[in-house]
């Protein structure tokens, strides 16, 4: 999976694929995690049957990527995959290694807004 080039958050709707895949949301400059300072906001996945354009228009996905600009994101680019939910564990799993923590906008710390989790109860990641 190859994400695309780097869009202004306010064009998500307008910019994200008609395929299923993952996305990532970013601020312009970096911020401090505990192990490191990266400028990742936010990682998020459409289901494997959805589209990312319909993930990011309404619902969950849209009120993830309005906690994400609410964090300072002002980028999102997108990467189409059949496996968005095992590329989205990927990851957040390797972000967490490196940097010691979720991107700002997946902290499951905050359950009154839409977060996504490394994974479920079942263990699958949970997607936006």
């Amino acid at each position: 999976m190859n994400f695309g080039i780097w869009h202004d958050l306010g064009d998500a709707r307008q910019a994200a694929p008609a395929d299923s895949g993952v996305l990532q949301a970013r601020a312009r400059a970096p911020r401090p995690y505990p192990t490191g300072k990266s400028a990742m906001i936010f990682y998020g996945a459409s289901g494997p049957e959805d589209t990312l354009k319909s993930c990011v228009a309404t619902g969950a996905g849209a009120a993830a990527l309005d906690r994400a600009r609410t964090l300072g994101a002002t980028l999102v680019r997108f990467g189409v995959t059949a496996t968005p939910g095992e590329d989205l564990a990927r990851l957040l799993r390797g972000f967490a290694e490196r940097f010691g923590a979720l991107p700002a906008a997946n902290d499951p710390s905050d359950d009154d807004v839409p977060h996504v989790s490394p994974s479920s109860k079942n263990g699958a990641p949970r997607n936006v």
